[in-house]
Protein backbone atom coordinates (compact mmCIF):
# COMPACT_ATOMS: atom_id res chain seq x y z
CA UNK A 1 0.00 0.00 0.00
CA UNK A 2 1.15 3.14 -1.21
CA UNK A 3 0.97 5.92 1.84
CA UNK A 4 1.87 9.58 2.29
CA UNK A 5 3.70 10.34 5.21
CA UNK A 6 3.89 13.50 7.41
CA UNK A 7 6.14 13.36 10.09
CA UNK A 8 6.98 15.97 12.34
CA UNK A 9 8.11 16.69 15.79
CA UNK A 10 8.01 12.71 17.64
CA UNK A 11 5.34 12.39 20.25
CA UNK A 12 3.17 9.91 21.81
CA UNK A 13 -0.70 9.17 21.81
CA UNK A 14 -1.42 11.16 25.31
CA UNK A 15 -0.97 14.08 23.48
CA UNK A 16 -3.15 13.43 21.30
CA UNK A 17 -5.93 14.89 23.71
CA UNK A 18 -3.86 18.66 22.36
CA UNK A 19 -5.95 21.45 21.63
CA UNK A 20 -5.52 22.63 18.20
CA UNK A 21 -7.11 25.85 16.16
CA UNK A 22 -7.13 25.67 12.35
CA UNK A 23 -8.61 27.41 10.04
CA UNK A 24 -8.01 26.15 5.62
CA UNK A 25 -9.78 26.86 2.84
CA UNK A 26 -9.73 24.58 -0.45
CA UNK A 27 -6.68 23.19 0.03
CA UNK A 28 -6.89 19.23 -0.36
CA UNK A 29 -7.66 16.73 1.94
CA UNK A 30 -4.07 14.93 2.42
CA UNK A 31 -2.60 18.62 3.19
CA UNK A 32 -5.11 19.06 5.93
CA UNK A 33 -4.38 16.00 7.37
CA UNK A 34 -0.94 17.10 7.14
CA UNK A 35 -1.85 20.14 8.52
CA UNK A 36 -3.49 19.28 11.45
CA UNK A 37 -0.37 16.25 12.13
CA UNK A 38 2.24 19.76 12.41
CA UNK A 39 -0.15 21.74 14.54
CA UNK A 40 -0.52 18.88 17.07
CA UNK A 41 2.90 17.88 16.35
CA UNK A 42 1.72 14.23 15.97
CA UNK A 43 2.57 11.39 13.04
CA UNK A 44 -0.36 11.05 10.73
CA UNK A 45 0.22 8.55 7.57
CA UNK A 46 -2.81 8.89 4.61
CA UNK A 47 -3.38 6.94 1.87
CA UNK A 48 -2.63 7.67 -1.90
CA UNK A 49 -6.21 6.97 -2.46
CA UNK A 50 -7.70 9.93 -0.34
CA UNK A 51 -8.36 12.64 -2.33
CA UNK A 52 -10.54 15.84 -2.87
CA UNK A 53 -10.57 19.12 -1.21
CA UNK A 54 -11.62 20.81 2.06
CA UNK A 55 -12.49 23.89 3.95
CA UNK A 56 -12.14 23.60 7.52
CA UNK A 57 -12.66 25.95 10.70
CA UNK A 58 -11.85 24.15 13.91
CA UNK A 59 -11.39 26.24 16.97
CA UNK A 60 -10.21 24.45 20.86
CA UNK A 61 -10.56 21.03 19.87
CA UNK A 62 -8.32 18.33 20.33
CA UNK A 63 -6.05 16.96 17.90
CA UNK A 64 -8.50 13.33 18.11
CA UNK A 65 -11.80 14.91 17.69
CA UNK A 66 -10.01 16.98 14.87
CA UNK A 67 -8.94 13.37 12.81
CA UNK A 68 -12.29 11.74 13.47
CA UNK A 69 -13.99 14.92 12.16
CA UNK A 70 -12.25 15.09 8.84
CA UNK A 71 -12.03 11.50 8.36
CA UNK A 72 -16.26 10.88 8.77
CA UNK A 73 -16.97 13.68 6.88
CA UNK A 74 -15.06 12.80 4.09
CA UNK A 75 -15.76 8.79 3.95
CA UNK A 76 -12.61 7.69 5.81
CA UNK A 77 -11.76 5.96 8.80
CA UNK A 78 -8.88 6.02 10.82
CA UNK A 79 -6.46 3.74 12.90
CA UNK A 80 -4.28 4.35 15.94
CA UNK A 81 -1.24 2.02 15.72
CA UNK A 82 2.00 2.92 18.09
CA UNK A 83 2.31 6.84 18.05
CA UNK A 84 1.24 7.22 14.57
CA UNK A 85 -2.46 8.05 13.11
CA UNK A 86 -3.62 5.67 10.02
CA UNK A 87 -5.76 7.47 7.39
CA UNK A 88 -7.87 5.42 4.62
CA UNK A 89 -11.03 4.34 2.82
CA UNK A 90 -12.42 1.82 5.58
CA UNK A 91 -11.59 -1.29 3.17
CA UNK A 92 -8.47 -0.35 2.69
CA UNK A 93 -8.03 -0.23 6.39
CA UNK A 94 -8.87 -3.72 6.89
CA UNK A 95 -7.02 -5.02 3.83
CA UNK A 96 -3.87 -3.36 5.36
CA UNK A 97 -4.13 -3.37 9.07
CA UNK A 98 -6.44 -5.85 10.18
CA UNK A 99 -5.84 -9.58 10.54
CA UNK A 100 -7.43 -12.29 9.46
CA UNK A 101 -8.67 -15.47 11.36
CA UNK A 102 -11.10 -18.68 10.39
CA UNK A 103 -13.47 -19.57 12.74
CA UNK A 104 -15.86 -22.64 11.97
CA UNK A 105 -19.30 -22.06 12.92
CA UNK A 106 -21.36 -25.45 13.90
CA UNK A 107 -24.90 -24.89 12.83
CA UNK A 108 -27.47 -26.64 15.23
CA UNK A 109 -31.12 -25.94 13.65
CA UNK A 110 -30.12 -24.46 10.22
CA UNK A 111 -28.81 -25.44 7.07
CA UNK A 112 -25.92 -23.79 6.14
CA UNK A 113 -26.45 -23.07 2.98
CA UNK A 114 -29.51 -21.07 4.28
CA UNK A 115 -27.12 -18.94 6.51
CA UNK A 116 -24.57 -18.41 4.30
CA UNK A 117 -26.72 -16.55 2.13
CA UNK A 118 -27.45 -13.98 4.80
CA UNK A 119 -23.55 -13.60 5.31
CA UNK A 120 -23.20 -12.55 2.53
CA UNK A 121 -23.51 -9.02 3.23
CA UNK A 122 -20.97 -9.44 5.58
CA UNK A 123 -18.37 -11.57 4.41
CA UNK A 124 -17.70 -12.09 0.22
CA UNK A 125 -19.33 -15.30 -0.81
CA UNK A 126 -15.63 -17.02 -1.32
CA UNK A 127 -14.65 -16.56 1.85
CA UNK A 128 -17.34 -18.69 3.30
CA UNK A 129 -17.41 -22.57 2.76
CA UNK A 130 -20.12 -25.03 3.58
CA UNK A 131 -19.18 -28.37 5.13
CA UNK A 132 -22.26 -30.25 4.94
CA UNK A 133 -20.58 -33.43 7.09
CA UNK A 134 -20.74 -31.85 9.77
CA UNK A 135 -23.16 -29.33 9.15
CA UNK A 136 -21.18 -25.78 9.91
CA UNK A 137 -19.79 -22.80 8.00
CA UNK A 138 -15.74 -22.30 7.87
CA UNK A 139 -15.31 -18.36 7.22
CA UNK A 140 -12.38 -16.50 7.15
CA UNK A 141 -12.73 -12.89 8.17
CA UNK A 142 -11.21 -9.79 9.76
CA UNK A 143 -11.11 -10.18 13.25
CA UNK A 144 -13.05 -7.44 13.81
CA UNK A 145 -15.74 -8.90 11.84
CA UNK A 146 -15.85 -11.77 13.58
CA UNK A 147 -17.79 -10.59 16.94
CA UNK A 148 -20.85 -9.14 14.47
CA UNK A 149 -20.70 -12.61 12.55
CA UNK A 150 -21.35 -14.87 15.56
CA UNK A 151 -24.55 -12.69 16.17
CA UNK A 152 -26.28 -12.78 12.85
CA UNK A 153 -25.55 -16.84 13.44
CA UNK A 154 -27.05 -17.19 16.05
CA UNK A 155 -29.92 -14.48 15.49
CA UNK A 156 -30.42 -17.60 12.52
CA UNK A 157 -29.56 -20.80 13.47
CA UNK A 158 -32.63 -20.69 16.31
CA UNK A 159 -34.49 -23.69 16.74
CA UNK A 160 -37.60 -24.34 14.28
CA UNK A 161 -41.28 -25.55 15.12
CA UNK A 162 -42.24 -28.59 13.43
CA UNK A 163 -45.64 -29.16 11.81
CA UNK A 164 -47.24 -32.49 11.34
CA UNK A 165 -49.80 -32.38 7.87
CA UNK A 166 -52.77 -34.93 7.88
CA UNK A 167 -54.43 -34.91 4.51
CA UNK A 168 -57.53 -36.54 3.58
CA UNK A 169 -58.59 -37.14 0.00
CA UNK A 170 -61.98 -37.86 -1.05
CA UNK A 171 -63.85 -38.20 -3.94
CA UNK A 172 -67.70 -37.17 -3.51
CA UNK A 173 -70.71 -37.55 -5.32
CA UNK A 174 -71.61 -33.83 -6.16
CA UNK A 175 -75.15 -34.39 -6.14
CA UNK A 176 -75.03 -35.87 -2.81
CA UNK A 177 -73.75 -32.62 -1.66
CA UNK A 178 -75.84 -30.38 -3.19
CA UNK A 179 -79.05 -32.66 -1.76
CA UNK A 180 -77.14 -32.61 2.07
CA UNK A 181 -76.55 -28.73 1.30
CA UNK A 182 -72.75 -28.98 1.37
CA UNK A 183 -70.96 -26.32 -0.37
CA UNK A 184 -66.95 -25.83 0.03
CA UNK A 185 -67.66 -22.01 0.07
CA UNK A 186 -65.83 -19.39 -1.76
CA UNK A 187 -63.67 -19.05 -5.05
CA UNK A 188 -60.66 -18.30 -4.18
CA UNK A 189 -58.41 -20.83 -5.98
CA UNK A 190 -57.91 -20.92 -9.86
CA UNK A 191 -57.08 -23.90 -11.89
CA UNK A 192 -54.20 -23.32 -14.68
CA UNK A 193 -55.61 -25.73 -16.94
CA UNK A 194 -57.45 -26.47 -20.42
CA UNK A 195 -61.05 -26.38 -18.84
CA UNK A 196 -60.33 -23.36 -16.45
CA UNK A 197 -62.74 -24.83 -13.88
CA UNK A 198 -61.99 -23.30 -10.47
CA UNK A 199 -60.45 -24.51 -7.05
CA UNK A 200 -61.69 -23.34 -4.07
CA UNK A 201 -60.64 -22.84 -0.23
CA UNK A 202 -62.76 -23.15 3.09
CA UNK A 203 -61.93 -23.18 6.53
CA UNK A 204 -63.99 -25.34 8.63
CA UNK A 205 -65.12 -22.92 10.99
CA UNK A 206 -66.42 -23.59 14.32
CA UNK A 207 -66.44 -23.27 18.11
CA UNK A 208 -63.22 -25.34 18.88
CA UNK A 209 -60.96 -27.09 16.86
CA UNK A 210 -62.30 -30.68 17.94
CA UNK A 211 -65.77 -29.49 16.77
CA UNK A 212 -64.57 -27.93 13.21
CA UNK A 213 -62.88 -31.71 12.56
CA UNK A 214 -66.13 -33.52 13.95
CA UNK A 215 -68.05 -32.16 12.14
CA UNK A 216 -66.11 -32.31 8.68
CA UNK A 217 -65.09 -35.72 9.17
CA UNK A 218 -68.36 -36.71 10.09
CA UNK A 219 -70.59 -35.48 7.08
CA UNK A 220 -67.57 -37.60 5.12
CA UNK A 221 -67.92 -40.83 6.77
CA UNK A 222 -72.14 -40.62 6.31
CA UNK A 223 -71.23 -40.03 2.47
CA UNK A 224 -68.67 -43.29 2.79
CA UNK A 225 -71.69 -45.45 4.31
CA UNK A 226 -73.77 -44.13 2.15
CA UNK A 227 -71.30 -45.22 -1.29
CA UNK A 228 -71.52 -41.56 -1.72
CA UNK A 229 -67.83 -40.82 -1.65
CA UNK A 230 -64.60 -42.66 -1.49
CA UNK A 231 -61.24 -42.36 0.67
CA UNK A 232 -58.41 -42.24 -1.81
CA UNK A 233 -55.98 -41.63 0.58
CA UNK A 234 -55.24 -40.32 4.29
CA UNK A 235 -51.69 -39.60 4.73
CA UNK A 236 -49.66 -37.83 7.04
CA UNK A 237 -46.69 -36.29 6.76
CA UNK A 238 -44.23 -34.09 9.12
CA UNK A 239 -42.03 -30.81 7.75
CA UNK A 240 -39.84 -28.14 9.16
CA UNK A 241 -41.56 -24.93 9.38
CA UNK A 242 -40.66 -23.03 6.08
CA UNK A 243 -39.80 -26.46 4.70
CA UNK A 244 -41.77 -27.94 1.86
CA UNK A 245 -43.18 -31.09 2.60
CA UNK A 246 -44.91 -33.33 -0.84
CA UNK A 247 -47.26 -36.17 -0.95
CA UNK A 248 -47.34 -37.99 -4.13
CA UNK A 249 -50.48 -40.25 -4.47
CA UNK A 250 -51.22 -41.79 -8.21
CA UNK A 251 -50.39 -44.36 -10.54
CA UNK A 252 -47.44 -44.05 -13.23
CA UNK A 253 -48.15 -44.45 -17.20
CA UNK A 254 -46.09 -45.02 -19.91
CA UNK A 255 -45.37 -41.79 -22.47
CA UNK A 256 -43.55 -42.60 -25.73
CA UNK A 257 -41.19 -40.01 -27.48
CA UNK A 258 -40.30 -40.84 -31.12
CA UNK A 259 -37.31 -39.12 -32.81
CA UNK A 260 -36.52 -39.75 -36.17
CA UNK A 261 -32.95 -39.58 -37.43
CA UNK A 262 -31.87 -37.73 -40.42
CA UNK A 263 -31.80 -41.76 -42.02
CA UNK A 264 -35.38 -41.77 -41.88
CA UNK A 265 -34.99 -44.14 -39.62
CA UNK A 266 -37.49 -43.88 -36.27
CA UNK A 267 -36.19 -44.65 -32.46
CA UNK A 268 -38.76 -44.56 -29.32
CA UNK A 269 -38.24 -43.98 -26.03
CA UNK A 270 -40.57 -44.53 -23.02
CA UNK A 271 -40.79 -42.27 -20.01
CA UNK A 272 -43.29 -42.94 -17.20
CA UNK A 273 -45.46 -39.94 -16.32
CA UNK A 274 -46.52 -39.76 -12.57
CA UNK A 275 -50.31 -39.64 -13.09
CA UNK A 276 -52.78 -38.80 -10.07
CA UNK A 277 -52.13 -36.12 -7.07
CA UNK A 278 -49.31 -34.39 -6.26
CA UNK A 279 -49.34 -31.88 -2.95
CA UNK A 280 -46.43 -29.54 -2.62
CA UNK A 281 -46.71 -28.16 1.25
CA UNK A 282 -44.75 -25.29 2.85
CA UNK A 283 -46.35 -24.36 6.25
CA UNK A 284 -44.55 -21.09 8.30
CA UNK A 285 -45.69 -20.82 11.47
CA UNK A 286 -46.50 -16.89 12.83
CA UNK A 287 -45.24 -15.46 16.39
CA UNK A 288 -48.68 -15.73 17.33
CA UNK A 289 -48.93 -19.80 17.04
CA UNK A 290 -51.14 -19.25 12.99
CA UNK A 291 -50.15 -20.71 10.06
CA UNK A 292 -49.56 -19.30 6.96
CA UNK A 293 -50.06 -22.70 4.62
CA UNK A 294 -48.60 -21.95 1.07
CA UNK A 295 -50.34 -25.37 -1.15
CA UNK A 296 -49.56 -26.10 -4.99
CA UNK A 297 -51.70 -29.05 -6.24
CA UNK A 298 -50.79 -30.69 -8.88
CA UNK A 299 -53.75 -32.91 -10.64
CA UNK A 300 -53.35 -34.87 -13.45
CA UNK A 301 -55.38 -37.57 -15.37
CA UNK A 302 -55.70 -39.67 -18.16
CA UNK A 303 -58.16 -37.54 -21.10
CA UNK A 304 -57.78 -39.94 -23.81
CA UNK A 305 -55.06 -42.27 -25.92
CA UNK A 306 -53.40 -41.41 -29.61
CA UNK A 307 -54.83 -42.81 -32.35
CA UNK A 308 -51.46 -44.72 -33.05
CA UNK A 309 -50.96 -48.67 -32.82
CA UNK A 310 -50.56 -49.69 -29.95
CA UNK A 311 -52.44 -46.79 -28.07
CA UNK A 312 -50.80 -44.13 -25.82
CA UNK A 313 -52.43 -42.23 -23.01
CA UNK A 314 -52.87 -38.82 -23.11
CA UNK A 315 -52.06 -36.94 -19.81
CA UNK A 316 -53.71 -33.47 -18.41
CA UNK A 317 -52.09 -31.55 -15.45
CA UNK A 318 -53.18 -28.92 -13.86
CA UNK A 319 -51.54 -27.15 -11.59
CA UNK A 320 -52.73 -24.66 -8.62
CA UNK A 321 -51.21 -22.09 -5.95
CA UNK A 322 -52.39 -20.66 -3.22
CA UNK A 323 -52.07 -18.94 0.61
CA UNK A 324 -53.98 -20.33 3.41
CA UNK A 325 -53.73 -18.29 6.82
CA UNK A 326 -54.98 -20.91 9.25
CA UNK A 327 -55.24 -21.51 12.75
CA UNK A 328 -53.29 -24.33 14.62
CA UNK A 329 -55.25 -27.94 14.54
CA UNK A 330 -58.17 -26.47 11.76
CA UNK A 331 -58.98 -27.72 8.88
CA UNK A 332 -59.32 -26.20 5.05
CA UNK A 333 -60.07 -28.03 1.66
CA UNK A 334 -59.29 -27.56 -1.49
CA UNK A 335 -62.34 -28.48 -3.94
CA UNK A 336 -63.82 -27.64 -7.54
CA UNK A 337 -62.36 -30.60 -9.48
CA UNK A 338 -65.56 -32.25 -11.02
CA UNK A 339 -65.48 -35.39 -13.49
CA UNK A 340 -68.51 -36.50 -15.29
CA UNK A 341 -68.66 -40.52 -14.49
CA UNK A 342 -71.47 -42.30 -17.30
CA UNK A 343 -73.42 -45.32 -15.49
CA UNK A 344 -75.25 -47.46 -18.18
CA UNK A 345 -77.89 -49.42 -16.49
CA UNK A 346 -80.46 -51.88 -18.32
CA UNK A 347 -83.75 -52.37 -17.07
CA UNK A 348 -85.84 -55.91 -17.90
CA UNK A 349 -89.39 -57.11 -17.40
CA UNK A 350 -88.62 -60.75 -16.05
CA UNK A 351 -89.98 -63.10 -18.98
CA UNK A 352 -91.39 -60.88 -20.95
CA UNK A 353 -88.31 -59.28 -22.58
CA UNK A 354 -86.92 -62.95 -23.51
CA UNK A 355 -89.42 -63.17 -25.83
CA UNK A 356 -88.39 -63.17 -29.32
CA UNK A 357 -88.53 -60.04 -31.65
CA UNK A 358 -90.93 -58.29 -28.90
CA UNK A 359 -88.65 -59.07 -26.04
CA UNK A 360 -86.97 -55.57 -26.56
CA UNK A 361 -90.19 -53.93 -26.02
CA UNK A 362 -90.12 -54.75 -22.37
CA UNK A 363 -86.51 -53.85 -21.99
CA UNK A 364 -85.02 -50.10 -21.48
CA UNK A 365 -81.69 -48.92 -21.28
CA UNK A 366 -80.48 -45.80 -19.68
CA UNK A 367 -77.72 -43.49 -19.51
CA UNK A 368 -76.74 -41.43 -16.01
CA UNK A 369 -73.97 -39.06 -15.77
CA UNK A 370 -72.99 -38.64 -11.70
CA UNK A 371 -70.64 -35.71 -11.06
CA UNK A 372 -67.81 -36.95 -8.72
CA UNK A 373 -65.56 -33.64 -7.22
CA UNK A 374 -62.08 -34.61 -5.55
CA UNK A 375 -61.86 -32.79 -2.34
CA UNK A 376 -58.42 -32.22 -0.60
CA UNK A 377 -58.73 -31.71 3.17
CA UNK A 378 -55.40 -30.34 5.24
CA UNK A 379 -55.30 -29.95 8.75
CA UNK A 380 -51.58 -29.05 9.66
CA UNK A 381 -50.87 -28.79 13.51
CA UNK A 382 -47.41 -27.40 14.90
CA UNK A 383 -45.64 -29.53 17.61
CA UNK A 384 -42.81 -27.94 19.49
CA UNK A 385 -41.20 -31.46 20.84
CA UNK A 386 -39.44 -33.57 18.25
CA UNK A 387 -39.85 -36.62 20.34
CA UNK A 388 -43.40 -35.97 20.62
CA UNK A 389 -43.56 -35.69 16.55
CA UNK A 390 -41.85 -38.91 16.51
CA UNK A 391 -43.83 -40.87 18.18
CA UNK A 392 -47.11 -39.28 16.88
CA UNK A 393 -46.09 -40.21 13.26
CA UNK A 394 -45.28 -44.02 14.95
CA UNK A 395 -48.42 -43.95 16.30
CA UNK A 396 -51.26 -41.85 13.20
CA UNK A 397 -48.93 -42.17 10.36
CA UNK A 398 -49.99 -45.35 7.61
CA UNK A 399 -49.78 -45.56 4.44
CA UNK A 400 -52.69 -46.30 2.20
CA UNK A 401 -51.73 -49.80 1.74
CA UNK A 402 -51.25 -50.13 5.62
CA UNK A 403 -54.40 -48.50 6.59
CA UNK A 404 -56.41 -51.13 4.29
CA UNK A 405 -54.63 -53.86 5.73
CA UNK A 406 -55.35 -52.78 9.40
CA UNK A 407 -58.79 -50.83 9.26
CA UNK A 408 -60.52 -53.26 11.88
CA UNK A 409 -63.56 -50.94 12.76
CA UNK A 410 -66.28 -51.48 10.43
CA UNK A 411 -68.48 -48.19 9.84
CA UNK A 412 -72.16 -48.06 10.79
CA UNK A 413 -74.95 -50.28 8.97
CA UNK A 414 -72.57 -51.67 6.82
CA UNK A 415 -71.05 -55.36 7.05
CA UNK A 416 -67.81 -56.77 6.92
CA UNK A 417 -67.84 -56.91 3.24
CA UNK A 418 -67.63 -53.37 3.10
CA UNK A 419 -64.77 -52.65 4.35
CA UNK A 420 -61.92 -51.11 2.24
CA UNK A 421 -59.41 -53.90 3.61
CA UNK A 422 -57.37 -55.60 1.33
CA UNK A 423 -56.76 -59.40 1.76
CA UNK A 424 -53.29 -60.16 2.15
CA UNK A 425 -50.82 -63.93 1.75
CA UNK A 426 -51.51 -64.63 5.10
CA UNK A 427 -55.26 -64.04 4.48
CA UNK A 428 -55.35 -65.72 1.23
CA UNK A 429 -53.58 -68.64 2.87
CA UNK A 430 -56.38 -69.99 4.88
CA UNK A 431 -59.17 -69.62 2.04
CA UNK A 432 -60.00 -71.48 -1.05
CA UNK A 433 -58.81 -69.56 -4.21
CA UNK A 434 -59.91 -69.80 -7.69
CA UNK A 435 -57.44 -67.93 -9.87
CA UNK A 436 -58.26 -65.60 -12.31
CA UNK A 437 -57.10 -64.10 -15.11
CA UNK A 438 -56.74 -60.36 -15.60
CA UNK A 439 -55.56 -58.40 -18.92
CA UNK A 440 -53.84 -55.34 -18.19
CA UNK A 441 -55.07 -52.09 -19.86
CA UNK A 442 -52.34 -49.56 -20.60
CA UNK A 443 -52.43 -47.32 -17.38
CA UNK A 444 -52.41 -50.27 -14.85
CA UNK A 445 -49.82 -50.71 -12.20
CA UNK A 446 -49.78 -53.33 -9.14
CA UNK A 447 -50.97 -50.76 -6.94
CA UNK A 448 -54.36 -49.92 -8.79
CA UNK A 449 -54.83 -52.97 -9.82
CA UNK A 450 -54.51 -54.48 -6.32
CA UNK A 451 -56.88 -51.56 -5.07
CA UNK A 452 -59.66 -53.10 -7.88
CA UNK A 453 -59.58 -56.87 -6.66
CA UNK A 454 -59.38 -55.43 -3.26
CA UNK A 455 -56.04 -58.27 -2.41
CA UNK A 456 -52.59 -56.71 -1.51
CA UNK A 457 -50.14 -56.22 -4.87
CA UNK A 458 -47.96 -58.20 -2.75
CA UNK A 459 -50.00 -61.05 -3.01
CA UNK A 460 -50.31 -60.63 -6.96
CA UNK A 461 -47.10 -60.43 -7.15
CA UNK A 462 -46.43 -63.59 -5.22
CA UNK A 463 -48.54 -65.71 -6.75
CA UNK A 464 -47.28 -64.53 -10.63
CA UNK A 465 -43.73 -65.20 -9.29
CA UNK A 466 -43.37 -61.46 -9.45
CA UNK A 467 -40.27 -60.81 -7.20
CA UNK A 468 -39.92 -57.17 -7.68
CA UNK A 469 -41.80 -54.39 -8.38
CA UNK A 470 -42.24 -53.57 -11.94
CA UNK A 471 -43.94 -51.49 -15.23
CA UNK A 472 -46.99 -53.40 -16.09
CA UNK A 473 -46.97 -53.87 -20.37
CA UNK A 474 -50.66 -53.78 -21.63
CA UNK A 475 -52.08 -56.91 -22.75
CA UNK A 476 -49.84 -58.86 -20.06
CA UNK A 477 -52.33 -61.50 -18.79
CA UNK A 478 -51.92 -61.72 -14.56
CA UNK A 479 -53.33 -64.51 -12.62
CA UNK A 480 -55.16 -62.98 -9.46
CA UNK A 481 -56.03 -64.84 -6.32
CA UNK A 482 -59.15 -64.55 -6.00
CA UNK A 483 -61.24 -65.91 -2.89
CA UNK A 484 -63.85 -68.28 -4.36
CA UNK A 485 -66.31 -66.20 -2.26
CA UNK A 486 -65.64 -63.36 -3.96
CA UNK A 487 -67.77 -65.05 -7.21
CA UNK A 488 -71.15 -64.01 -8.12
CA UNK A 489 -73.25 -65.94 -10.31
CA UNK A 490 -75.11 -63.64 -12.22
CA UNK A 491 -79.23 -64.08 -12.33
CA UNK A 492 -81.54 -63.02 -15.37
CA UNK A 493 -82.83 -59.85 -15.12
CA UNK A 494 -79.41 -58.54 -12.65
CA UNK A 495 -77.83 -55.08 -13.76
CA UNK A 496 -74.37 -54.13 -12.88
CA UNK A 497 -75.88 -50.82 -10.93
CA UNK A 498 -77.92 -53.25 -9.25
CA UNK A 499 -75.17 -55.64 -8.09
CA UNK A 500 -72.78 -52.67 -6.82
CA UNK A 501 -75.72 -50.92 -4.65
CA UNK A 502 -76.70 -54.57 -3.27
CA UNK A 503 -73.24 -54.80 -1.85
CA UNK A 504 -72.54 -51.20 -1.50
CA UNK A 505 -69.40 -50.76 -3.60
CA UNK A 506 -69.05 -48.76 -6.89
CA UNK A 507 -70.12 -50.15 -10.37
CA UNK A 508 -66.53 -49.05 -12.20
CA UNK A 509 -64.71 -51.53 -10.21
CA UNK A 510 -66.91 -54.24 -11.35
CA UNK A 511 -66.78 -53.31 -15.02
CA UNK A 512 -63.14 -53.17 -15.09
CA UNK A 513 -61.97 -56.43 -13.11
CA UNK A 514 -64.39 -58.09 -15.61
CA UNK A 515 -63.90 -56.27 -18.90
CA UNK A 516 -67.95 -55.62 -19.14
CA UNK A 517 -70.42 -53.06 -19.95
CA UNK A 518 -73.61 -55.09 -18.64
CA UNK A 519 -74.95 -57.74 -17.88
CA UNK A 520 -77.32 -58.45 -20.45
CA UNK A 521 -77.41 -62.04 -22.18
CA UNK A 522 -74.96 -62.63 -19.29
CA UNK A 523 -76.63 -65.02 -17.04
CA UNK A 524 -74.71 -67.39 -15.22
CA UNK A 525 -71.75 -65.73 -15.75
CA UNK A 526 -69.10 -66.24 -13.39
CA UNK A 527 -68.81 -62.16 -12.04
CA UNK A 528 -66.12 -60.94 -9.57
CA UNK A 529 -66.56 -58.65 -7.21
CA UNK A 530 -63.96 -57.10 -5.04
CA UNK A 531 -65.96 -58.00 -1.34
CA UNK A 532 -67.03 -61.51 -0.77
CA UNK A 533 -70.61 -62.50 -2.01
CA UNK A 534 -73.80 -63.47 -0.23
CA UNK A 535 -74.10 -67.14 0.15
CA UNK A 536 -76.81 -67.26 -2.02
CA UNK A 537 -75.37 -65.16 -5.00
CA UNK A 538 -72.36 -67.57 -4.81
CA UNK A 539 -70.76 -69.82 -7.57
CA UNK A 540 -71.22 -72.98 -6.55
CA UNK A 541 -67.88 -74.43 -7.38
CA UNK A 542 -68.00 -77.66 -5.06
CA UNK A 543 -71.09 -79.06 -7.90
CA UNK A 544 -68.52 -78.09 -10.64
CA UNK A 545 -65.80 -79.89 -9.38
CA UNK A 546 -68.87 -82.87 -8.27
CA UNK A 547 -69.76 -83.11 -11.86
CA UNK A 548 -65.78 -82.66 -13.52
CA UNK A 549 -65.55 -85.88 -10.88
CA UNK A 550 -68.87 -87.51 -12.86
CA UNK A 551 -67.53 -86.64 -16.34
CA UNK A 552 -63.93 -87.70 -15.34
CA UNK A 553 -65.33 -90.85 -14.24
CA UNK A 554 -67.33 -91.80 -16.88
CA UNK A 555 -64.80 -91.20 -19.36
CA UNK A 556 -62.36 -93.10 -17.75
CA UNK A 557 -65.10 -95.97 -17.89
CA UNK A 558 -65.85 -95.45 -21.60
CA UNK A 559 -61.88 -95.47 -22.20
CA UNK A 560 -61.78 -98.89 -20.20
CA UNK A 561 -64.38 -100.41 -21.91
CA UNK A 562 -62.78 -99.39 -25.54
CA UNK A 563 -60.03 -101.02 -24.22
CA UNK A 564 -61.40 -103.76 -23.72
CA UNK A 565 -63.44 -103.80 -27.00
CA UNK A 566 -59.90 -103.32 -28.76
CA UNK A 567 -57.90 -106.16 -27.25
CA UNK A 568 -61.28 -108.57 -27.28
CA UNK A 569 -60.83 -107.36 -31.11
CA UNK A 570 -57.32 -107.65 -31.05
CA UNK A 571 -57.70 -111.23 -29.54
CA UNK A 572 -60.16 -112.59 -31.97
CA UNK A 573 -58.42 -111.12 -35.26
CA UNK A 574 -55.04 -113.20 -33.86
CA UNK A 575 -57.35 -116.22 -33.73
CA UNK A 576 -58.49 -115.59 -37.27
CA UNK A 577 -55.00 -115.21 -38.57
CA UNK A 578 -53.90 -118.35 -37.18
CA UNK A 579 -56.51 -120.58 -38.44
CA UNK A 580 -55.72 -119.14 -42.00
CA UNK A 581 -52.31 -119.62 -41.55
CA UNK A 582 -52.86 -123.54 -40.39
CA UNK A 583 -55.34 -124.01 -43.20
CA UNK A 584 -52.68 -122.55 -46.04
CA UNK A 585 -50.23 -124.82 -44.13
CA UNK A 586 -52.18 -127.88 -44.89
CA UNK A 587 -52.92 -127.25 -48.50
CA UNK A 588 -49.50 -126.91 -49.15
CA UNK A 589 -48.51 -130.29 -47.59
CA UNK A 590 -51.22 -131.71 -49.70
CA UNK A 591 -49.83 -130.35 -53.11
CA UNK A 592 -46.60 -131.42 -51.99
CA UNK A 593 -47.23 -134.97 -51.95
Amino acid sequence: MNLFSVNVMAGTLPGADTKVNLNLTGVSLRDAFRALAEVAEMNIITDNSVQGNVTINLQDITFLEAVELLAKTNGLSYRIVGNTVLVAPPSRLKAGFSEKVTRVFKLMNSEPAEVKESLNLLVKDSAIRVDDRTNSLVITAYKSQIPQIEEVIDTLDQSKKQVVLQARIEEISRDELEKMGIDWSFDTLKLIGNDGKAMKTLEMFGESVDNATVRYSSILDLLESNNKADLLANPQIATIDGKTASIKIGDQVPIVTTDVDSDGSKSSTVEFKDVGINLKITPRVTNNNKIVVKVRPEVSTVTGYTDTTPEYPIVSTRTAETNVRIQDGKTFAIGGLIKDEEIKAMSKVPLLSELPILGKLFQSESTEIAKRELIIFITPKIISDGEEVDTQLKNEFKSTEEEYNNESNVKEGQDNNSQNNLIDKKGLKNTKIVPFEYKVKGTDTFWSISKQFKISFAAIMEHNGIKYMRPLSAGEVLTIPVPANNYYKVKEGDTVKDIAEEYNIFTQPIRQINSIKSLDGKAGMKLVLPVEVKEEDRCDFNEENKVDEVKASKDTEIESKDKNKKNKGEKSNNEEVKKQDEAESSTTKHSSS
